[in-house]
């Protein structure tokens, strides 16, 4: 019996990946195996634990058995896989090992992917989505990689997303660099938090055959998190807006620096059109104004006491306070927000946004919040560093 290496796909792999200095391999044994018997070949592993890169043991992957790799780099690498076939070899396994492939749409749950999926049949694709915004670490920018807010919120943030994306959970996709893999939802939070310690941003989907649904989630660096569902029998709009405001109010918050329920899943795309009321360049260089200053409004936002001080006249939203720190702010009739459609309603160029009668009365009630290009330009934000930055 041998492991057999295929070398060609396991270095596709690793450039797929980005170059980094990670792998995921992909064992396709020829008979039944167990994670109890591959993980005695890492038992084995002649470097020791703290230097090994297997990041964790062996889990069920699509045709068979993946273990992610870490900290190893090109020889040293291709070495250690080398030595691990063998042991795999001597443990009685007979296969082949390679890297993971692209992970397949999932066949059962295409019906509910692709559009039209949105909640009004003449529109067609509107999607809704809940997001998050924290107060990032000093000196971060959005264009740095790596999650750019204090580790214990990312923690948090974490299990508060992924336990909402993956319950109920059949299978998960998770983006490894340039490859989607295909995980056992239990294995799928280290790989995402791996992503969002090093790279520039993530994305995991969570797919529930019994419940005919996809939960998509974003990780925007530096800062961001975006959630949004898909449903083969598309939810009407308030059931939508109850599970994404549900989202949203029960994240965490020590650190929260604004949530929205919104068309936007960055809350920025498309924000260099001119409808928009806010000036977003200014929250790329400075990330750290989204807890100071607020975008264009939204019918549902979570905002600081930073937000509320700059407020013209809140008396038509009704504000209900989550702690000391934040408040929920909601238009007191949501309907017109999510059900005015047409060529002067949602759709323009730069995407789906609220209606414009709506957004004007929104930008006289939130008044001086809003960043707006006047307020960049006099505050020095427009595009150049803070002095001493």
């Amino acid at each position: 019996m041998t492991v057999e290496v295929n070398w060609k796909r396991l270095k596709a792999t690793h450039r797929e990946l980005g170059g980094q200095d990670a792998l995921i391999l992909q064992l396709l044994p020829d008979q039944p195996t167990t994670a109890d018997v591959l993980d005695r070949a890492l038992v084995n592993d002649p470097y020791p634990t703290n230097e090994s890169p297997a990041n964790g043991g062996w889990f069920p992957g699509p045709g068979g058995w993946l273990l992610l790799l870490e900290t190893l780099v090109d020889q040293m690498l291709w070495d250690w896989i080398g030595d691990l076939a063998q042991r795999l070899t001597d443990s009685g396994i007979n296969g082949r090992l390679t890297g993971a492939r692209q992970a397949g749409r999932v066949a059962w749950a295409q019906p509910f992917e692709d559009p039209p999926r949105g909640y009004n049949e003449e529109v067609g694709d509107i999607r809704l989505y809940g997001v998050l915004a924290y107060q990032p670490q000093p000196s971060v920018t959005r264009y740095g990689k790596g999650w750019g807010a204090d580790v214990d919120t990312l923690d948090q943030v974490l299990d508060h997303i992924l336990g909402w994306a993956l319950a109920d959970a059949d299978l998960a996709h998770v983006m490894m660099g340039q490859v989607s893999i295909g995980v056992p939802p239990g294995h799928a939070r280290s790989l995402v938090r791996r992503e969002m310690t090093t790279d520039y941003g993530g994305l995991t989907s969570g797919y529930s055959r019994a419940h005919h649904w996809v939960r998509n989630v974003g990780f925007h660096f530096p800062i961001m998190v975006s959630v949004q569902q898909a449903r083969l029998d598309p939810d009407p709009w308030e059931t939508i807006v109850a599970e994404l405001r549900q989202v949203i109010t029960t994240a965490p918050r020590d650190t929260l620096a604004l949530a929205r329920v919104d068309f936007d899943g960055t809350f920025l795309s498309g924000s260099d059109d001119p409808i928009h009321g806010h000036y977003a360049p200014a929250f790329d260089l400075y990330p750290e104004l989204f807890g100071e200053w607020s975008l264009d409004p939204c019918p549902i936002q979570i905002l600081t006491n930073t937000h509320l001080a700059k407020a013209h006249d809140l008396s038509d939203w009704n504000l209900t306070r989550l702690d000391l720190g934040h408040t929920l702010v909601e238009a007191k009739d949501l309907t017109p927000w999510f059900t005015t459609f047409g060529p002067h309603g949602f759709l323009n160029r730069a995407g789906y946004h609220f209606p414009p009668a709506l957004l004007a009365q929104g930008r006289h009630d939130f008044g001086d919040m809003i960043l707006t290009r006047d307020t960049a330009e006099r505050l020095g934000l427009m595009d150049r560093p803070r002095p001493g930055r």
